[in-house]
């Protein structure tokens, strides 16, 4: 505070606020009396009705030996204490104002430069007001918070209300609880029987002849009453762990869709829910190796939607652990959740591997701190910026075409087998890393590896039953994933220094530069960013800007390999093949939503925290929307428009739909095209014999044993 008043005198430079020395010095002299004296007198007044009445003493000692703890003093039965105290025996006995002009008060005429005297004390127990025991100590008035506490909600005056409300009655509330939590730990106090209770108005509300008390110091009994405090909260967890969420709540659950909504599902299992059938049928599909001219794989990565929606219908429910989940196949109702209805949705908690994967960016962030991650990050995706970024993405695939050519010159067929997925990784890698970050994939190369290898801990786990606490445990997976999670956020901070390093405050205005630009900045009502929301964005925008991409791309080589004939039309339009290779073989397998309210989407109800999920795949190849050839590998039907290709407008759910659409989808698909106008200006490309066809869900669609495909180098 000092240092504001002394900042604040020393800044005369116009529109800057000041303060004289004089000014100052009378603040010091508030703050000297109001900051000490009040604050010791709530707490001489709470240790006096703390020992009239020794059962809250044992109440409040309780919540700080099992909840709160010495720094952080912040429990429930404490806070109700210290207001009930300011009721019964506030510092201030009254407050006073004086009319500046002549106003009216409800009936009453008040003219100009009259007093008004508000008596604290008398107001304070009312009984009107407070009820018939205002004049009795009663905490309990204040369990449901302090508007609530009498029959108006601004009762409680001791910190007066308004605009000229206490400045530091947070400061004294958080005092005044760190002293007492201390004073709890150690000691118990009765009155000493020399004290004489006689309450004076000496400026302030005291004690006349002072508070003598007796204190007794906590030994062995503290010790046992932290024991068997711990013991009842280890009970109490037990018992709304095990019994109510693992049992009962989810027999409920189950239980309430059956008979109020007719909807069914798959038994619940204790603990694991549907976890070990879903793994089972995903590792019983794993086994088939589909031919190349099939495009479902649906028995491969999604065989318990098929078969529970053909069991019990549409929509489903199902258990991921002990969490309910419904899945849903109509487009009304997926247009309903993640658009018109969005307001009421959140993305789903997603696991703490996934995290540690993906950051908490814009992905996964929510409510107020996504608005402000999107407004940071929207400009870099504006079209104008995305068209500057195109020269940056052909040059990156020139340099991997390049490559290419020279390994099929040296061939007299003028051919060369190459294993796509992994080089359109590392391109895709390459490309995000100079237009959002100013870097390469040199620099982020152990970014990039610590994200692949977090992705296979993550499908590892993905299915396992998680119990609370786990993930803390220095298992052998464990210390790799916190290895890797170091690694990442060591190789994400030195791209970050070198960016900061090497200009003077300027971070031009890519990606990087705008959130560093937020993280720097210090103008009123500007958006910014911490330091840690800036390298959360950093992993998500290094997973989702290469990785989606790269599959696109993938899977886009794979078709033309399979349908040799689009290659040449594709040199002409290219839209079209990237569009169904999306509907096709798109790299997201589900979109889930969570309703925070119960809520009624077309018919379907669905209660708070029952997570939705929308199984893109076989949404994308429901023939009744997208025609008999669903399954059919088909860019025509895109002619006329993304809107236009099935029975219904959005039908296309790759880049999902509504305020929490793909902020990069239009990047994405300026990159696939760049890529593929350099590919196939130089080359063909048809499937190695060696290709097994087996798409698998690791986080993303992706071909399980890479795509080696046959380029051969066309002629000039």
């Amino acid at each position: 505070m000092l240092e504001a008043c002394i900042a604040a005198d020393q800044g005369r430079e116009k529109h800057q606020l000041s303060l004289s020395i004089d000014e100052i010095m009378h603040e010091c002299k508030t703050f000297f009396f109001a900051g000490y004296e009040t604050t010791s007198l709530l707490l001489t007044w709470t240790v006096f009705l703390l020992s009239v009445y020794p059962e809250w003493q044992a109440r409040l000692r309780l919540e700080v030996l099992t909840e709160c703890g010495e720094e952080n003093p912040n429990g429930d039965n404490m806070s109700m204490v210290f207001l009930e105290t300011l009721r019964l025996y506030g510092p201030a006995l009254f407050f006073q104002r004086k009319a500046l002009t002549d106003i009216t008060l409800g009936e009453t005429k008040i003219p100009k430069g009259s007093a008004i005297i508000i008596p604290l004390v008398i107001m304070h127990q009312d009984k009107e007001v407070w009820g018939d025991d205002a004049d009795e100590f009663n905490p309990l008035r204040f369990e449901n918070g302090v508007t609530r506490a009498a029959k108006v909600p601004h009762a409680l005056l001791a910190f007066s209300i308004g605009p000229r409300s206490c400045i530091g009655q947070n400061f004294a509330m958080l005092e005044a609880k760190s002293v007492m939590a201390m004073m709890l730990k150690k000691f118990s106090f009765t009155l000493s029987p020399s004290y004489v209770h006689a309450p004076a108005d000496v400026f302030t509300l005291q004690p006349k002849f002072g508070l003598p008390v007796v204190l007794a110091v906590f030994m062995d009994s503290i010790v046992l009453l932290a024991l068997v405090a711990l013991l009842v909260v280890a009970i109490s967890w037990l018992w709304d762990y095990t019994i109510v969420r693992l049992i009962w709540r989810p027999y409920r659950t189950a239980k309430e869709f059956r008979e109020k909504f007719g909807i069914h599902g798959p038994a619940y299992k204790f603990l694991e829910g549907n976890n070990e059938e879903i793994s089972s049928m995903k590792k019983e599909g794993d086994g088939q190796v589909l031919d190349i001219h099939d495009h479902n794989y649906l028995p491969r990565i999604a065989p318990h939607y098929l078969r529970w929606r053909d069991q019990y219908g549409e929509p489903f429910l199902f258990w991921y652990g002990p969490k309910p989940r419904i899945c849903i196949f109509d487009y009304e109702l997926a247009r309903q959740i993640l658009s018109s209805k969005s307001g009421h949705f959140l993305k789903n908690d997603a696991p703490q591997t996934l995290v540690a994967l993906m950051g908490k960016g814009l992905v996964l962030v929510e409510g107020t701190n996504w608005v402000r991650h999107r407004r940071v990050i929207n400009p870099a995706f504006n079209m104008d910026k995305l068209k500057m970024m195109i020269k940056t993405m052909m040059d990156c695939a020139q340099s991997l075409a390049n490559e290419l050519e020279d390994v099929a010159l040296k061939n007299n067929n003028r051919e060369t087998e190459v294993e796509f997925n992994r080089k359109f990784r590392e391109l895709t890698a390459d490309i995000i890393s100079h237009t959002a970050f100013g870097s390469s994939y040199r620099l982020g190369k152990e970014a990039f590896h610590a994200q692949h290898d977090l992705t296979e801990i993550t499908m590892a786990t993905l299915f396992q039953v998680q119990l609370p606490g786990f993930n803390y445990l220095p298992t052998e997976r464990n210390r790799r994933k916190w290895k890797l999670e170091k690694n990442l956020r060591n190789a994400l901070m030195q791209i970050i220094q070198l960016r900061l390093a090497s200009k003077d405050g300027e971070y031009d205005n890519d990606l990087l530069g705008l959130m560093l630009g937020a993280c720097t900045s210090d103008k009123q009502g500007e958006v910014s960013l911490s330091m840690d929301e800036i390298i959360d964005e950093c992993k998500t925008f290094f997973f989702a800007g290469h990785e989606t991409t790269a599959l696109l791309l993938t899977w886009t080589v794979f078709l033309l390999s399979v349908y040799p004939e689009w290659q040449e039309r594709l040199r002409n339009e290219m839209t079209m093949v990237l569009l169904e290779t999306l509907r096709l073989y798109n790299p997201a397998i589900f979109i889930q939503r969570k309703p925070t309210t119960d809520i009624t989407v077309g018919s379907l109800k669905i209660p708070a925290g029952v997570a939705v999920y929308i199984p893109i795949p076989i949404m994308h190849r429901d023939k009744q929307v997208w025609g008999e050839d669903a399954d059919k590998f088909n860019p025509l039907r895109f002619q006329n428009g993304v809107t236009r290709a099935a029975k219904i407008p959005h039908a296309l759910l790759s880049f999902s739909i509504g305020p929490r659409s793909c902020i990069g989808q239009n990047f994405a698909m300026l990159e696939a095209k760049s890529v593929m106008a350099v590919m196939l200006r130089k080359f063909s490309f048809s499937v190695s014999p060696g290709y097994m066809h087996a798409p698998v869900d690791i986080i993303t669609l992706k071909p399980k044993f890479g795509l080696p495909v046959i380029v051969k180098l066309l002629g000039e």
